[in-house]
């Protein structure tokens, strides 16, 4: 892209559909799910969203779980689903056919906690 001084910068499309975010949000997505799903006795302070509408999990290969909430499993795709550039809802399938959906104040959530992550990374390096 050639930048003039005066120019402007030419718009960039805004994403719309399902799109890969596997790269973006695989090392996030894991901590998110295992701390808001799988909630322990006594984790009172842990936020909590519905399982029904913000963290839904499709799936029941109870082995696959029981992996997934010791952090002994990673999502093989993450998909994220756009609408007019904006993030609706997230599907992060992992093996065993355990799919976790997240929408609604989940994904605003975990989507500010990456920011956050990333800003606090900026600063330290």
């Amino acid at each position: 892209m050639n930048l003039e001084i005066g120019a402007t910068p030419e718009p960039q499309e805004e994403k719309n559909g399902w799109i890969d975010e596997t790269e973006k949000y695989g090392g996030t997505i894991n901590d998110f799910i295992v701390t808001h799903y799988f909630r322990r006795e006594g984790d009172d302070d842990v936020k909590h969203y519905s399982e029904l509408t913000e963290l839904h999990l499709s799936g029941g290969n109870y082995d696959e779980l029981q992996k997934i909430a010791k952090w002994e499993s990673a999502p093989t795709t993450i998909k994220v689903l756009y609408r007019d550039g904006q993030p609706q809802k997230m599907q992060a399938t992992f093996p065993g056919g355990n799919d976790f959906y997240i929408s609604g104040e989940a994904l605003t959530d975990l989507i500010n906690s990456m920011e956050l992550h990333e800003d606090t990374q900026e600063t330290t390096n």
